[in-house]
């Protein structure tokens, strides 16, 4: 696995990606209410376009499944 820095929900947030392309990345993304939170994007946030920029970098480093903080795992495609 590697450990990939993700601001964005708070400064100094990481996210630990398999090589199976499982990503856990605790409060980067929200799976909680789904009916609500259509765009996965948590309800907290230090700085929304760098959660986003977070996002691409994690699908780019070949995330398949999103494993969050609140919820159930995803489809990372979902944070596109």
């Amino acid at each position: 696995a590697r450990v990939i820095p993700t601001p964005g929900h708070s400064p100094g947030s990481l996210t630990l990606l398999t090589a199976q392309g499982n990503a856990f990345v605790g409060d980067l993304a929200y799976n909680e209410l789904p009916f609500l939170f259509k765009n996965r994007r948590p309800p907290f946030a230090t700085d929304i376009p760098l959660l986003h920029e977070s996002w691409k970098t994690l699908l780019a480093a070949g995330a398949r499944t999103i494993h969050p903080g609140h919820g159930a795992p995803f489809d990372a495609r979902l944070l596109a």
